[in-house]
């Protein structure tokens, strides 16, 4: 066998095992995602937004960690009244932990009740301005629950928590559609009553807001 002859054999035989490979590995991270035992890559903007450092700790799993960092710094956030960035930690908090339930809750408990608390009594706006900044938080609020119920659907407690807020009597007049409003509120009851173990009061909360 002629001294070039055998390199060649291995690079072939090396190509094909990858090639052989490739569509295995592909599939099987497929199906360890859809499981929710492996995390998807994380988009560029997320990389950007928690930065180099961060991003290189997320990206070797540990992106739990990273988001429990994130969530200290929208709590300083808060202090500070700071709703718009409050908002944008969290979102990105959810990018990094989409399945734990704490973040999804307390991104919307910070608009819905917090933000919007905050601009309903701020004497430096105008009536009008003051109303129209309480009903947006509070709609985004909502808007960020319901983005948590489709992460993770069938959650009772993602499910609850937003039935709470459409028919909790300070916020559901943010809405002006009062009948869609407590339509939506009772279909969250139900899923979250439907779910395995769930509390029996959330029943009866589907009806009162049927009633």
């Amino acid at each position: 066998m002629k001294r070039w002859t055998r390199p060649l054999i291995v690079l072939a035989a090396a190509l094909l095992a990858g090639a052989v490979r490739l569509p295995l590995e592909a599939a099987l991270t497929g199906e360890l995602r859809a499981a929710g035992l492996l995390a998807a890559p994380l988009p560029i903007a997320t990389r950007d937004k928690i930065g180099q450092t961060s991003a290189a700790v997320a990206l070797g799993g540990l992106r739990t960690l990273v988001a429990t960092f994130l969530n200290l710094r929208a709590y300083t956030f808060f202090t500070e009244t700071r709703w718009d960035d409050v908002a944008g930690t969290f979102d990105t908090i959810v990018e990094l932990a989409p399945q734990t339930i704490y973040y999804w809750q307390t991104g919307a408990w910070h608009q819905a009740y917090n933000a919007s608390s905050y601009y309903l009594n701020d004497s430096n706006l105008p009536p009008l301005r003051r109303d129209a900044a309480w009903r947006a938080s509070v709609h985004k609020g909502r808007a960020f629950l319901e983005r948590g119920i489709r992460n993770n659907p069938g959650d009772p407690k993602l499910n609850a928590y937003l039935g709470y807020l459409l028919t909790d009597h300070y916020k559901s007049r943010a809405f002006r559609d009062t009948d869609a409003t407590f339509l939506a509120a009772a279909e969250a009851y139900k899923a979250a009553a439907d779910a395995p173990e769930s509390l029996p009061f959330l029943r009866r909360f589907q009806l009162y807001a049927l009633a």
